[in-house]
């Protein structure tokens, strides 16, 4: 039954490679090589799944071709049988340590030849899927070991974000994680209190980039466009300018952690936008409180000017009146009830100035509990 796999006969002899090939054909798929050098060439070309090497060519013997093919990494594990009619102890210590992986006389068996051949061939390829299923393991544990220290780059991002207190600072934290994964970015912020900000890592400004962010549809939450990608949320949109497109598992991974990054900015853009509305409320209040205050102690005062402007003035028509008695050539019922009018009119002012005295009372606690307020706010703005 026919193989697949491929034996490079390497002999100077044309009659030795004869027999080989009347031994092996129908077994393997045969190339040939007449010395060391045309082997190197051919295996560079092509490599096979053995090697059948004679050891007594001339230009390059198979001890020599042997070694400068173990010095090449790509073929450490190359099957290499050495094929002699130099069977001492010696001779086989020598192709051992040139790297050969095992020795044949001639003339050969041809049973033993096929058994050794075949035993080489699954040993290799063994060695092969082994090296395989290492490798793609390692790649797997790589790929674990990636996506754990990408992870604990988006939760370092979570926790410096959530004390983040302006949009610029935001971008910074951004910019920060987005570089620990090698891209380069720029962030639009559209706040319902500042408008729409744009950003760059590089600080430079891009009108055209900046206008294409501008009009993007929120609608949307993910465009690619060859290795730029924009991740897009109602208050924030990412735009990537080099994704590895070439490494799609990189690639995917990116795109999940930039969709976790883009919610987490849409989350600290709308509480900043909501602290600045409280913020702007509180200033409002601020101002309301500061100007009622003012207001009352205008008023206070006003209203104490005119309890003394009153209190003079009917003081100076009760001094008057008094005055005018001897000229007015008043009977003493007369005078007494005038003086009646004026004290009963005196005694009035005197109740309402009490009155005016109960709301300096009212008047004073009102001012009190705004400059109460005033302090709360701005204690709470501090």
């Amino acid at each position: 039954m026919s193989s697949d796999s491929i034996v490079l006969i390497v002999d100077d002899d044309l009659i030795n490679q004869e027999i080989l090939s009347e031994a092996l054909e129908g077994f393997y798929q045969l190339e040939y090589a007449e010395d060391g050098l045309q082997c190197l060439a051919k295996v560079e070309e092509q490599m096979p799944d053995l090697i059948l090497l004679d050891v007594a060519m001339p230009e390059m013997d198979g001890i020599e071709t042997c070694r400068r093919l173990r010095a090449n990494p790509k073929y450490c594990h190359l099957p290499i049988l050495f094929l002699s009619a130099l069977v001492s102890h010696e001779e086989k210590m020598r192709g051992y340590e040139a790297g050969g992986d095992d020795y044949i006389s001639k003339p050969f068996d041809e049973g033993v030849l096929l058994a050794k051949i075949k035993l080489a061939i699954d040993n290799f390829h063994n060695c092969l899927e082994q090296e395989k299923n290492l490798k793609e393991t390692s790649d797997s544990v790589m790929t674990t070991i990636n996506w754990l220290g990408e992870q604990g780059n988006v939760i370092d991002f979570f926790r410096a974000s959530f004390s983040t207190m302006n949009f610029s600072e935001l971008a910074t934290e951004v910019f920060n994680l987005t570089q620990t994964f090698g891209l380069h970015c720029s962030l639009m912020i559209r706040s319902s209190q500042q408008g729409q900000t744009y950003y760059s890592d590089d600080a430079s400004e891009r009108p055209l980039e900046m206008e294409f962010l501008q009009k993007v549809n929120a609608v949307e939450r993910f465009i690619e466009l060859g290795s730029r990608a924009i991740f897009i949320d109602d208050n924030a949109l990412l735009l990537v300018r080099n994704m590895p497109v070439n490494d799609q598992e990189l690639n995917g991974r990116l795109k999940d952690n930039l969709t976790i990054i883009i919610i987490a900015i849409q989350a600290r853009v709308k509480a900043l936008d909501m602290e600045q509305s409280i913020l702007n409320k509180q200033k409002m209040l601020l101002d309301s409180v500061q100007f009622t205050k003012k207001t009352l102690t205008d008023v206070e005062k006003n209203y104490k000017t005119m309890q003394l402007e009153t209190s003079r003035i009917v003081s100076g028509i009760s001094d008057g009146l008094f005055e005018t008695f001897v000229t007015l050539d008043l009977n003493e019922t007369q005078e007494e009830t005038l003086t009646k009018v004026v004290n009963d009119a005196q005694d009035g002012i005197d109740s309402l100035f009490q009155q005016g005295a109960a709301l300096d009372t009212v008047f004073e606690e009102i001012v009190q509990r705004q400059v109460a307020v005033i302090d709360d706010i701005n204690g709470n703005k501090n």
